[in-house]
């Protein structure tokens, strides 16, 4: 058709990549601490994740109904930090 391809190079989002690293690192942190003042701190850290992730993946009106999920997946660190920390398992 004569379009000529040209191969496109997207650029990194490091914001990405870093709140994806903080979300995995607040689920590790509370698997693996045995201080209940560390697992209150990783309380408060996977809370303001989860409140980032859930305005991140609510921003498309469009999308909302094909990612309810994700929406409730973001809230998954604090469910287990505050069940780790409520338990008394550690």
């Amino acid at each position: 058709m004569g379009v000529p391809l040209v191969q496109a190079e997207v650029a990194p989002n490091w914001e990405e990549f870093a709140g994806a690293m903080v979300f995995v690192a607040t689920m590790v942190c509370a698997i693996f601490t045995h201080s209940r003042v560390v697992l209150a701190v990783d309380l408060a850290v996977s809370v303001m994740v989860a409140v980032a992730g859930f305005a991140v993946v609510s921003a498309n009106p469009e999308n909302l109904p094909k990612m309810r999920w994700a929406r409730l997946g973001v809230f998954l660190p604090v469910v287990m930090t505050a069940s780790m920390l409520w338990s008394g398992w550690r």
